[in-house]
């Protein structure tokens, strides 16, 4: 509901494109994440759960922001439901994919209590709409998660991550486009991500009129 409320509101404002960031986005609501891709997808496959049981499917119904151009930006600590998210939004072409490759946690687990203790069991996989696996443990970590498009990798790593990861929490300072206010480090992924929706902004036709 935020984010169908937050994407309303930019529509108002005369939204021609978005830069969506999941950047160490741990996940989530698995319900959550299928919500939000839905807002932004004209149909298809958007998560599948293979169990015991059988396997389920969640598919998109038309959503309210299917036709403005995305940019998402995503790293090592992009996982589980905010890679279902990524996963639709890239297997169904939706969006640019920024940065590095996201973690990699398929899993379906549940915890059963034992004394004060307690014993996690994996009793599932979650597949991405084209059908393969998002976890490292089941096709090795060069294959698990979601990989920026060809091209779009931007590394961030040691100290320059460390600041940024610190300040990204720091929801009150204003985040440039060409780096971090008030700091030392830039944020090159975000400069990229945008750099690329301009490209395609200048390139795309005039709204009709």
């Amino acid at each position: 509901r935020e984010v169908d409320l937050a994407l309303a509101d930019l529509e108002r404002r005369g939204l021609r494109g978005l830069v969506l960031d999941l950047r160490e986005s741990e996940g989530g609501l698995m319900e959550a994440a299928v919500g939000v891709a839905d807002l932004f997808l004209h149909g298809g496959r958007v998560l599948s759960a293979v169990t015991r049981a059988g396997t389920r499917h969640w598919d998109a119904a038309p959503g309210t922001c299917t036709d403005v151009p995305v940019v998402v930006l995503i790293d090592s600590g992009t996982a589980s439901s905010s890679e279902f998210l990524a996963a639709a939004l890239k297997d169904n072409g939706r969006a640019v994919f920024v940065g590095q490759r996201t973690f990699g946690k398929g899993r379906i687990q549940e915890r059963l209590a034992l004394g004060e203790g307690g014993l996690i069991l994996t009793t599932g996989l979650h597949l991405r709409p084209d059908g393969t696996s998002f976890d490292r443990h089941a096709d090795g970590p060069d294959v698990a998660g979601v990989a920026p498009d060809p091209g779009m990798e931007v590394v961030v790593g040691g100290a320059e991550r460390e600041e940024w990861s610190n300040r990204s929490f720091l929801r009150d300072a204003p985040i440039a486009f060409d780096g971090m206010t008030g700091g030392t480090a830039r944020d090159r992924v975000l400069e990229r991500g945008v750099e690329v929706l301009r490209r395609h902004l200048r390139h795309a036709p005039a709204p009709a009129r």
